[in-house]
């Protein structure tokens, strides 16, 4: 109780039950939208504090009943919520409720790199666009379609049942996998890409694209440049092996010619498919080589020199 400033009553009782109720938010809270409490069940019940500390804030209330408060502690600020905050990605009430996102975002735990005016963590890309983004340790981004709008109706359970999965897709039918990305600002770039499926890709410290992972698709716009791959959309993973970015792999599902920014000022390259040299050409900072029949769907060796 002191890590937060309140004084909570225990009792027999393991908090009041609040069914119906409404949560509301105010102070640093006050965009973080109500919040119905939905059953009388023992994880939504209310444990209602009165604050002992005067730098103690009252962030959320039950009608006249404390249920949620703010402390700075030293470098960082102590929480308190007495409440159940709802989180439903399948809208399965057939809205979505995202009580506990809004909170953390209010709290500020999903920080910018403040290069925009939006916020372009991915966490917060993830509940506030048409993406489910994240970051990897390396600086590589991925996105994939997110599905937290659409409401379930499968009926669960630790296995599957391929008839039933069926009825409920017919019922149901997934959005489309296709990716339309526009100008989206994530981790500090500002990204457009057309495909499908998803994408991944990864930038040196100066914004300079020197991996790339993508399903369906002809290239990909990076803080303005734009990195074209192919005429015709193709699956392409370009992938470095070592972090010199010397050897790289290859692997290009399609046919026609593909051209691929080189890392760093490489002049040259040495291309294989086993043992097989693969002719190319390195010109104007990008590898250009024409995969047919015989290479689509390999992986292909390269070491830049």
């Amino acid at each position: 109780q002191s890590l937060f400033g309140v004084s909570y009553p225990f009792d027999a009782y393991m908090g009041e039950i609040a069914s119906g109720k409404q949560i509301s938010f105010e102070n640093s809270f006050s965009n973080v939208p109500e919040q119905v409490i939905l059953t009388d069940f023992l994880v939504d019940r209310i444990y209602p504090v009165s604050t002992t500390s005067p730098a103690a804030t009252v962030v959320a209330k039950v009608e006249n009943q404390i249920v949620g408060t703010q402390l700075k502690k030293g470098k960082g600020v102590a929480y308190y919520c007495g409440f159940r905050p709802r989180d439903d990605q399948s809208a399965s009430l057939g809205y979505e409720s995202r009580t506990l996102f809004e909170i953390l975002s209010a709290a500020n735990a999903y920080p910018s790199t403040g290069k925009f005016t939006e916020n372009d963590n991915p966490t917060y890309v993830s509940r506030t666009t048409d993406f489910f983004a994240t970051k990897f340790p390396n600086g590589t981004t991925a996105l994939v379609k997110h599905y937290r709008t659409h409401r379930e109706n499968w009926e669960g359970g630790f296995s599957r049942n391929e008839e039933a999965d069926a009825k409920a897709l017919a019922a149901n039918p997934l959005p489309s996998d296709e990716l339309d990305i526009q100008h989206l600002k994530i981790n500090g770039r500002d990204v457009t890409y057309r495909g499908k499926m998803n994408v991944a890709f990864r930038t040196d410290d100066s914004g300079k694209l020197i991996a790339f992972n993508g399903v369906q698709c002809t290239g990909i716009t990076v803080d303005n440049v734009n990195y074209k791959f192919s005429s015709q959309p193709v699956d392409i993973c370009y992938v470095p092996l070592d972090a010199g970015l010397k050897t790289y792999q290859l692997r290009v599902a399609g046919e026609g010619e593909i051209s691929l920014p080189v890392p760093f000022a490489a002049g040259k390259a040495a291309v294989k498919n086993g043992k097989s040299d693969i002719k190319h050409v390195v010109k104007d900072g990008n590898m250009v080589l024409n995969i047919d029949g015989e290479l689509s769907g390999k992986w292909i060796d390269i070491t830049f020199k």
